[in-house]
């Protein structure tokens, strides 16, 4: 009889704790992965990376149809834009790769999946929902979470983090008007309120950021 229940642990299932465990399984390990949340793929498909980009990628289509006389194209009507819909989408590339990154297909790589809190009992042990858990080698991937900075009168007045900003933006930024986002040069129709640093043009703040906005 096995020494250990598992040969591998892993806490978090994110991005890291996801890729550790795949490699584990097909490698022939007993494989455990554990994690608080209801489904897997963590703050970066959730909160981060996915959410963010597909804004960004958004922002950046709308803002060449906004340019389309300059590509020698006839200038387009452009309607107000409805964030809903945005969100609705963000959501939609979400939960495609939610299916990769699903309970299910980890079971089937052989993996198993389990949800709740744990704590370790010792150093090969967990608790997990009161049941003991033991595995030769843990791997931490809990990832992280937003840091609320110790600015005075925070505490006392509403502000909005990674975890919450799709929420806000459908409840909150329903819609915007043209002659709004014809004031600034953002895509995503918000007035900024920065400052160009360092001597860049106002608008560019650097090549990279230049290239998603303005799609050069």
């Amino acid at each position: 009889m096995p020494k250990y229940d598992f040969d591998i642990g892993i806490i978090g299932a994110g991005a890291a704790g996801l890729t550790v465990a795949a490699g584990a399984s097909q490698l022939g390990a007993r494989t455990l992965l554990v994690e608080k949340e209801k489904e897997l793929g963590g703050d970066c498909l959730h909160f981060g990376c996915v959410p963010s980009k597909t804004l960004i990628r958004t922002a950046n289509v709308y803002h060449l149809f906004r340019r389309s006389g300059d590509f020698g194209l006839p200038p387009l009507d452009m309607k107000p834009v409805d964030f809903r819909s945005i969100v609705q989408r963000i959501r939609s590339v979400v939960g495609t790769i939610q299916k990769h990154d699903s309970k299910e297909r980890f079971c089937t790589l052989g993996v198993r999946v389990e949800s709740g809190y744990s704590f370790f009992k010792d150093e090969h042990a967990i608790d997990l929902n009161g049941e003991t858990l033991s595995a030769r080698t843990w791997v931490i991937a809990t990832g992280s979470s937003p840091s609320i900075p110790e600015i005075e009168g925070l505490d006392n007045m509403p502000y909005l983090t990674n975890r919450d900003f799709l929420s806000w933006l459908t409840s909150r930024v329903t819609h915007y008007h043209r002659r709004r986002a014809d004031r600034n040069r953002d895509g995503t129709g918000f007035q900024p309120s920065w400052k160009p640093r360092f001597g860049h043009p106002e608008g560019r703040t650097d090549p990279q950021q230049g290239r998603f906005r303005y799609g050069h």
